[in-house]
């Protein structure tokens, strides 16, 4: 038999040490981020832009300088210039906002209500970009279809499923 040299079995390992201390310490987590996004492409709210209030109204492709916000990290210029619609937040179409809140604040007997809308991180307007939109309102009532089912079938006549909903002047009406 070959004789094993104890030395070299305890000596340690330079390649192996620096291995270990580079995955332990966070050097190679460059691997794990992902890539930085072009500065012109960052959202909205990353950035300050400078559009001209004296714009010509409704008119498209008007450009605006922009500058990213310190602290925030992406490649290329820091100063771009990003094109906007000359027209306020709260009047660009559908799908330019989205709600804090499915359902509006609606009081009873509106058909129409309030909700909170911040405009989308990829368009530039005029003004606050969150504002209070009108929005249908669509009411939810807590009662059970299957009772106000049983009830119309077979409590009609006396009003019942009309009480059940809450409607007592024309439960009355209906007795």
């Amino acid at each position: 038999g070959k004789e094993i040299n104890h030395k070299m079995l305890r000596r340690p390992r330079p390649l192996l040490w620096l291995t270990c201390a580079l995955l332990f310490t966070g050097v190679c987590a460059w691997a794990a981020k992902p890539p930085l996004r072009p500065c012109n492409e960052l959202p909205v709210d990353q950035m300050t832009c400078q559009m001209d209030a004296n714009c010509v109204w409704g008119s498209e492709g008007n450009l605006a300088p922009c500058t990213v916000i310190e602290g925030f990290n992406c490649t290329g210029p820091r100063s771009f210039t990003r094109p906007y619609d000359c027209s306020y937040c709260w009047q660009l179409g559908s799908g330019t906002a989205s709600c804090s809140n499915s359902q509006p604040t609606c009081k009873a007997g509106m058909d129409i209500g309030i909700a909170e809308s911040t405009t989308l991180n990829d368009r530039l307007c005029l003004g606050s970009r969150t504002y209070d939109r009108k929005m249908m309102c669509t009411y939810v009532s807590d009662k059970s279809w299957v009772n106000t089912i049983f009830y119309s079938l077979f409590l009609d006549g006396f009003g019942g499923d009309r009480f059940y909903l809450g409607y007592i002047g024309l439960g009355f009406l209906k007795l």
